[in-house]
């Protein structure tokens, strides 16, 4: 679970800590996060995402050179491949997305410098983020800086050595240069870390000739995919294994068009909408399809039975997720894609519930998204309390006050100076079993609220008028 993030000129953010700890100084098992539109809620949640992509650079330098092809994606994907290298057309075949395929294989600073740059805007600073976690009953931090052209300048993990917690490793950026001009690499290892000097000189080789492009643990996390477990278990010490595959395995989605399921290693978990699997998967796809139906018959009246439409194409089982509803007094049969947006977003929210069931950390954005704020509120009374893992969700429902645990209710403030910081409402006032938050909330006694002038929509379309008059 994540104990706390910070970031510093990251995105909308010149500094700010979303601290997850309880007053016992345990990770919360849920937090919802509030704020204005614009104040930075989907910024946290991608920080997230920016450390997944931060992960999978130097194993993507195999992808690019043929290692993999759009089969082994499409069916080993991690997460939701639908939204990135595949599109559907109305039929629902697929269809390989030449440019989302490219765009999953990025060095560090591509992934800085993507679309939405990831430095705030208008910072002359570079970008530094920090997650501290507990994993195991151990804590942990790992923090990564980057300098003003987007390269990595130092990254540090700690964690599990010898049951303390130490640095693991630390590497930095050194002022000296060698013969070719390269900037020098200073490395400090725990001498716990590797058990094999063979491998050793290997990593420290691909330090200098690749970090500040890539990780230290993104090469980590290329050796221990590529390698089998006896070879690595004789070749690494401390608990840098646990640290790659907790990061590896942790969840991100949205409620939105985009990736809904990064992190999701099943296949048919992450694309429940439609898909292909192999013939010989179909029983695992049925069982899937018991779970969604009893999921969606108890939430929706309206829903008869959840099902997969299947057909054998290609060798291979392409499926489709329909509804059995009764509309005008009659059943009839609804394929996913024809469905209203509020049924494809608790689609989409499915399995982020299911995969925190299970004990996994799991981060959403736009928890609400075309969801009725009841039905919303009325399935995470009924479901956090089964949570084991880790739930953490950006939302705009203000109905989910009245039942959340004002420690577990975060909410974004912005000053009068657009400096922001993110507070449970526990530390922002005094509450009591009997105050109704929502109510406080709306009240903006916790700030996070949108605050406007007055708007005289008629004012502005009789100067628009005039003036488009005058140009005409």
């Amino acid at each position: 679970m994540f104990k706390k993030i910070v970031l510093d000129n990251f995105k909308s953010f010149n500094h700010i800590t979303l601290d997850l700890s309880g007053p016992d100084k345990s990770p919360l098992p849920y937090a919802l996060i509030y704020g204005e539109n614009g104040s930075g809620k989907s910024n946290l949640i991608e920080s997230l995402m920016f450390l997944k992509d931060t992960m999978k650079t130097f194993r993507s330098m195999g992808r690019t050179s043929g290692e993999l092809n759009e089969q082994d994606i499409l069916l080993k994907a991690s997460w939701n491949a639908a939204s990135e290298i595949r599109a559907m057309n109305l039929s629902g075949r697929s269809v390989f997305n030449t440019a989302g395929f490219k765009k999953m294989f990025k060095d560090l600073c591509n992934i800085v410098t993507a679309a939405a740059d990831v430095r705030m805007i208008g910072s002359d600073a570079g970008v530094s983020v920090s997650y501290h976690f507990v994993l195991k009953g151990h804590d942990g931090h790992y923090e990564m800086r980057f300098g003003t052209n987007n390269r990595l300048i130092y990254e540090k993990l700690s964690y599990v050595v010898e049951s303390r917690t130490k640095d693991i490793f630390e590497i930095a950026a050194g002022d000296d240069r060698n013969a070719a001009g390269d900037t020098c690499i200073n490395t400090d290892f725990s001498p716990r870390l590797f058990r094999n000097s063979d491998h050793k000189r290997r990593m420290e080789d691909t330090i200098q000739r690749c970090w500040g492009r890539h990780s230290f643990l993104s090469m980590l996390d290329h050796e221990y995919a590529v390698n089998n477990s006896r070879y690595m278990d004789g070749s690494m010490g401390t608990g840098i294994a646990d640290v790659i595959g907790f990061f590896n395995d942790f969840v991100i989605g949205n409620n939105y068009e985009g990736i809904f399921g990064r992190g999701i290693k099943d296949p048919i978990m992450a694309n429940l909408e439609s898909g292909r699997i192999r013939p010989d998967e179909e029983r695992r796809l049925r069982i899937y399809e018991d779970a969604v139906n009893c999921f969606f018959g108890r939430i929706y009246s309206d829903i008869k039975k959840a099902y997969y439409k299947t057909e054998l194409r290609d060798g291979m089982l392409h499926y489709t997720l329909y509804f059995l509803k009764k509309v005008g007094g009659k059943k009839i049969d609804i394929d996913i894609f024809r469905e209203s947006t509020g049924n494809k977003s608790m689609l989409r929210l499915f399995p982020i519930l299911y995969e925190c069931a299970r004990g996994r950390t799991v981060f959403y954005d736009e928890l609400d998204l075309g969801i009725h704020d009841l039905l919303m509120k009325d399935v995470m009374d009924e479901i956090k309390e089964t949570f084991k893992g880790q739930f953490v969700a950006t939302t705009h429902n203000t109905s989910l006050l009245e039942t959340t645990d004002p420690k577990s209710a975060f909410m974004i403030q912005v000053d009068s100076q657009a400096y922001k910081r993110i507070l449970p409402i526990s530390r922002i006032g005094r509450t009591q079993k009997n105050h109704n938050n929502r109510d406080r909330y709306m009240k903006g006694m916790f700030d996070a609220v949108p605050i406007i002038g007055m708007v005289c929509l008629d004012d502005i379309v009789r100067y628009t008028e005039k003036m488009l008059e005058e140009v005409t």
